[in-house]
């Protein structure tokens, strides 16, 4: 019989990382995969903006595949783009993900108004990319209408011109990901 699941993915109508329980039921999780379906890869989506408490580094360990957000390399473009709540700080952010096995790094690229795709927004975020080292990096554009007026859309060219640039200066494997008619 052919393997129907591929993966198991934790997600969620906000940050799943935040749930009280999370490494409890992550590692719960795991036992019951390894148990019925080990072939199966674990992974996450998550905005990272937990990644640096200890228990949350710890319970990333049960995922194959913890796709982790990094839209911005300094704090400016970071509160430009995502908008976090105070108490988070991209330089927490960096460090844990720098902790994360087997990290994937998922990016959204956007330009106009408030842009990660070129000038000092676009270094500082090669920059972080290059220290954290992670195994790959997916990066795509918004596809839907944004809440912020001013805020573009960058077309699959740009895409697949600046994962060619962040190949080219990192060494990194770079995934461009856009709708397809």
């Amino acid at each position: 019989m052919k393997n129907l699941i591929d993966y198991l993915t934790f997600s969620g109508n906000g940050e799943a990382t935040l749930h009280p329980q999370f490494p409890l039921i992550a590692s719960g999780v795991r036992r019951l995969r390894d148990e019925l379906r080990p072939e199966v890869k674990l992974t996450i989506l998550s905005n990272s903006s937990t990644v640096h408490w200890p228990h949350i580094q710890e319970a990333l360990a049960c995922f194959e595949a913890p796709i982790m957000k990094l839209d911005a390399g300094d704090a400016r473009t970071l509160t430009g783009l995502n908008r976090p709540a105070p108490a988070v700080r991209l330089e927490r952010i960096l460090e844990g993900l720098k902790g994360v096995p087997g990290l994937i790094i998922q990016s959204v690229l956007v330009d106009g108004r408030v842009t990660n795709v070129r000038g000092e927004a676009f270094e500082a975020w090669l920059t972080a990319l290059a220290e954290i080292r992670p195994g790959r990096v997916q990066i795509y554009s918004t596809d839907r209408p944004v809440a912020e007026a001013g805020v573009e859309r960058v077309p699959p060219s740009t895409l697949e011109r600046l994962a060619r640039e962040v190949v080219q200066r990192t060494g990194l494997r770079v995934d461009a990901y856009w709708a397809r008619a």
